[in-house]
């Protein structure tokens, strides 16, 4: 909403898309920090801690939580399901 009290809506493209769904880095602060300061809602995506071949650790977030899974695969399911539940 601005500050009017209108709801902007914003139409994503399908890069926007490729490119926020999983993200690969080695802070998560930093991620979260850059994505926020972009001015959009942030949309639920899968994060990996470390490299995409060697994972420290994989999360979900969703709703300002951050939730830790095991696998990859696992990451995507839940991410899925969270978006066609929600």
């Amino acid at each position: 909403m601005d500050e009017n009290g209108k709801q902007n809506h914003r139409k994503y493209s399908i890069k926007d898309s490729q490119d926020h769904f999983m993200v690969v880095g080695e802070s998560v602060e930093m991620c979260m920090d850059q994505l926020k300061n972009q001015g959009h809602p942030i949309q639920p995506f899968v994060f990996i801690v470390g490299s995409i071949f060697w994972q420290k650790e994989i999360l979900v977030y969703f709703d300002s939580i951050l939730y830790e899974v095991h696998s990859i695969l696992r990451a995507v399911e839940v991410c899925y399901k969270i978006v066609h539940l929600f």
